[in-house]
């Protein structure tokens, strides 16, 4: 079993107007989360499980949740101490 790189990953979010706010924030096994702007401003982050096998088709699996600006300012002050 291989990862895609995130890059590649995050191409469908790139084509639909989606910008990153941060690079990741928790990498942990196959899980990667960063933190996307939507088209319309609205912060969202999303956990990204990515799982290349060589005898089938590419699978991927999106778990989302949207943030508010409280959460943002909580999660910027954590990072930037």
């Amino acid at each position: 079993m291989k990862f895609k790189k995130m890059d590649e990953a995050l191409t469908l979010y790139f084509e639909q107007g989606y910008t990153i706010f941060s690079d990741i924030i928790s990498t942990q096994g196959d899980m990667r989360s960063v933190i996307l702007i939507l088209p319309n401003d609205k912060i969202k982050s999303t956990v990204l499980i990515l799982r290349s096998f060589e005898m089938s088709t590419v699978r991927e699996e999106f778990s989302s949740m949207l943030l508010s600006k409280k959460d943002v300012e909580m999660m910027s002050a954590y990072f930037n101490s």
